[in-house]
């Protein structure tokens, strides 16, 4: 199944190409994040985010580049799809802990051509 909608406080894991699994706690929702820039990109904002603060248990980076599109998800007894990762806040030095997804009702909805997860 899919839980697009969840509260700050909630527990979400993640499964990204570069890191692997790592688990954390939302902080904030409906975030809105500037990217662009630090590729020499022209800036642009992304609106409707989750951030959460995530850890693994390496104690390395939670969250990194090439994470981004892997499956964001819940455990209320069964696993359910939140949404993807669409992006982190690098830390001047230190580990990567914040990561910023983006919400499955997005990609969901009727109205926006969207599609229906297959969950078996």
């Amino acid at each position: 199944g899919y839980y697009s909608s969840i509260p700050v406080g909630t527990t979400v894991y993640e499964y990204g190409y570069k890191t692997g699994y790592s688990c954390g706690t939302v902080q904030q929702v409906a975030v809105t994040v500037q990217y662009g820039d630090e590729l020499g990109l022209p800036e642009y904002y992304v609106r409707g985010l989750y951030q959460s603060y995530m850890q693994n248990s390496s104690g390395t980076n939670a969250i990194d580049h090439g994470d981004s599109g892997g499956c964001v998800y819940v455990n209320d007894g069964s696993y359910k799809i939140h949404g993807c990762v669409s992006g982190m806040l690098a830390p001047s030095n230190g580990v990567n802990h914040i990561m910023y997804s983006s919400p499955i009702y997005y990609a969901i909805d009727p109205q926006n051509v969207g599609f229906t997860p297959k969950t078996n």
